[in-house]
């Protein structure tokens, strides 16, 4: 007789990259690595520029709706430099403001 296992279903943004964004410019970015509630997930922030882990912190999936992810860090290092993130760098509109 077969057990019947409900196959546990992949969670799609676990093990993703990311850029958050906040007041429409990148904030964070880290990688999702768990889900812990219905809502929520741990993600783990990487320091910039190196990418070092940084602190872990929990986050709703309300917040994470504006957010930019990627399947791996290079693409996430792409778009910094060249892709949709590249336009949302803090930097950008404090060099902007300082001329």
């Amino acid at each position: 007789m077969k057990k019947n296992r409900k196959k546990q279903k992949q969670d799609c943004l676990v093990g993703r990259f990311f850029h958050s964004i906040v007041g429409g410019k990148v904030d964070w970015q880290g990688v999702v690595i768990g889900r812990i509630s219905e809502d929520r997930y741990l993600v783990q922030l990487l320091e910039w520029p190196m990418g070092e882990p940084s602190v872990q912190r929990i986050v709703s999936v309300s917040e994470m709706s504006p957010w930019l992810f990627y399947t791996d860090a290079d693409e996430m290092g792409h778009s910094y430099e060249h892709g949709s993130a590249s336009r949302l760098k803090k930097e950008t509109s404090e060099q902007i403001r300082d001329y």
